[in-house]
């Protein structure tokens, strides 16, 4: 494995996420449960620390949609229902769409490796494998920002989150980058730019959704 597919394994990677998770907790409740927070942060650095000792030995797309699915939403769901007491069906579904941009972005950091890494050059355009990853890597940008359209009109995200809508023209430059030359050093890194591009204004957006509701 190269250097490139370890970077996103780093623990700075799970910051936003979990700091996304508190926020939209924050916003919805007065209080957070430090208990659960805490107890989110060690689940997650025990399952990264895990995540990163199999994953030398073998890999796939379930494994990093494991991944994806932890980091993005753990912090989130645990947080949430520990200030709400209600686990309800609509509260799950709704942090499903708040939280599927964190979750999204760590996935195709690792898609975009494994499209980049995992396939024969030669066989690039002709594999059918290759074009179902990448409808998949594309789509997958286009849901997130209606799964954050959703959150905010249900109200679990404040309308601040539409911050995120200034990345639209950077994040599908790079996804148009990415599936045109997906064999490069270059453009796979680029999914890990849209990492930041995403997280980075849902963060701050969500942040001062939180600072004008006080």
């Amino acid at each position: 494995m190269s250097l490139w597919t370890k970077r996103y394994l780093e623990s700075e990677l799970v910051i936003l996420p979990m700091t996304i998770g508190l926020l939209i907790t924050r916003y919805n409740f007065a209080k957070i449960d430090f208990v659960w927070t805490a107890a989110a942060v060690i689940l997650i650095l025990f399952f990264s620390a895990v995540y990163r000792f199999f994953v030398k030995f073998t890999f796939s797309q379930f494994k990093a949609l494991a991944y994806a699915l932890v980091i993005g939403y753990l912090t989130t769901f645990l947080t949430f229902f520990a200030s709400s007491h209600n686990v309800s069906l609509q509260y799950v579904l709704l942090i499903l769409l708040a939280s599927f941009p964190a979750a999204i972005s760590i996935f195709n950091i690792k898609l975009a490796a494994d499209i980049s890494l995992n396939h024969d050059h030669r066989d690039l355009l002709q594999s059918k494998g290759l074009k179902r990853e990448l409808i998949l890597f594309s789509s997958d940008y286009v849901v997130m920002f209606f799964a954050v359209a959703a959150a905010v009109m249900a109200g679990l995200l404040p309308w601040t989150a539409f911050l995120i809508l200034v990345s639209i023209g950077p994040i599908f430059n790079n996804v148009l980058k990415f599936i045109t030359k997906p064999f490069i050093k270059e453009t796979r890194e680029l999914a890990l730019q849209n990492y930041w591009l995403t997280l980075i204004p849902l963060t701050i957006g969500i942040f001062l959704g939180v600072f004008l509701k006080k």
